[in-house]
């Protein structure tokens, strides 16, 4: 028997492959069914099928068609992005969770929550990100000293010497040094201090600790007319330092104050210290350099340096009272010049800051240390600058 009803037959392409993954992941990330890193797993399985249908975007290339005209790649990011409703920088991101070290993906599965995991996976995102920031600083240095070395050949690494035994025996010579940077010895603390942030410090196991300002007189002679003297000192021991520059026959400027943002908290009915003074005097005869910009700024150049300590436990330190690579930097800026060729002294060098910096800044510097077992650690550390 005839109907007759007319059929009429259409051949209806499917989906590819790839834009029915999208879609899936759509409607997970609807229903909530993914965190970000399932999110991302997703997006890298679907960008995969992507490149296998599109080759010609693995690798930003083009193709060109049966009329031979170039055709330009679609970016897969582009193409998730409308299907999935977010940028191309959100899909961006999701495909570097995707690519996350292995170790940081344990870490994201260790969460107990969709949250915490999200959170987690965040953190070791931006450390992977962190560390190609400074793979990348290390390549563009690398690639400029090749550079330096193809047109001006090896640079001559500037003088680093480290004296081992007690600064009377090395403090000889006249006029050998533009800057005295140092910080030596004083009485921190009649009592023992114990913090995870510092080593224990006692009378007993730290008897070389008092003050002791005899060493001025042997820095003035080794000191260039108009150069410096910068030391790190306890606030009460200003106007004895004043009175021992006086007697070396240098002119005491003023005293400078470093003010700690991580002060060590105390453990008894006392203000926390946050401050350190840092003395200065020159020796006349010369004018005494210093940084041309800070010079300009005149009156409205600060004696105030804010900021932290050598942060860490005491493994992270070599010495227990280490000063912080920032504050010698700055000091050795304001007061040193590598263009001059200026020559730098620490008559207490314990683990080689000044060094190190000096080192960094191109700057000769000559460091005298009487402990044994520092100076060992000392010279691992400066190997590594």
């Amino acid at each position: 028997m005839q109907i007759g009803v007319k059929v009429r037959a259409e051949v209806i392409e499917a989906a590819p492959k790839y834009l029915t993954l999208l879609r899936q992941i759509h409607e997970n990330i609807k229903r909530k069914n993914f965190d970000k890193l399932e999110e991302g797993e997703a997006c890298q399985r679907t960008k995969i099928e992507y490149e296998i249908e599109n080759p010609e975007t693995k690798h930003g290339g083009k193709r060109r068609g049966p009329d031979q005209v170039a055709k330009p790649a679609t970016r897969f990011t582009l193409v998730a992005a409308d299907e999935l409703g977010c940028s191309e920088r959100t899909v961006q991101e999701l495909l570097e969770l995707a690519n996350l070290p292995k170790q940081y993906k344990q870490m994201v599965a260790k969460a107990k929550t969709t949250s915490e995991r999200n959170k987690v996976a965040n953190e070791c995102l931006k450390r992977v990100r962190d560390d190609a920031k400074i793979n990348r600083l290390r390549e563009q240095a690398e690639e400029k000293r090749q550079v330096m070395l193809e047109e001006h050949g090896a640079p001559k690494p500037p003088a680093l010497i480290l004296h081992v035994g007690d600064n009377k025996k090395w403090l000889k010579g006249a006029e050998l040094y533009e800057l005295c940077l140092t910080d030596p010895p004083y009485e921190r603390e009649r009592n023992s201090i114990a913090h995870v942030a510092r080593a224990s410090i006692n009378a007993k196991t730290h008897a070389w600790d008092k003050l002791d300002v005899g060493w001025v007189m042997r820095i003035a002679p080794v000191l260039t007319k108009g150069g410096h003297v910068l030391a790190f000192c306890p606030l009460e021991a200003i106007g004895t330092y004043e009175a021992a520059f006086e007697a070396a026959g240098l002119d005491y400027r003023q005293a400078l104050v470093w003010v700690k943002t991580n002060p060590a908290p105390v453990h008894r009915e006392v203000y926390a210290s946050a401050v350190e003074a840092i003395v200065w005097a020159t020796k006349p005869g010369g004018k005494p350099y210093r940084d041309p910009e800070a010079a300009k700024a005149g009156a409205e150049s600060l004696n105030v340096f804010w900021g932290p300590g050598v942060t860490g436990s005491a493994k992270d330190r070599i010495h227990p009272t280490q000063k912080p690579e920032w504050l010698i930097r700055k000091l050795l800026r304001l007061h040193a010049s590598a263009d001059l060729q200026h020559r730098v002294i620490d008559p207490f060098a314990g683990g080689a800051t000044t060094g190190v910096v000096c080192r960094q800044e191109k700057i000769a510097c000559t460091m005298i240390e009487c402990d044994e077992d520092m100076v060992a650690k000392a010279r691992i550390r400066l190997a590594a600058v």
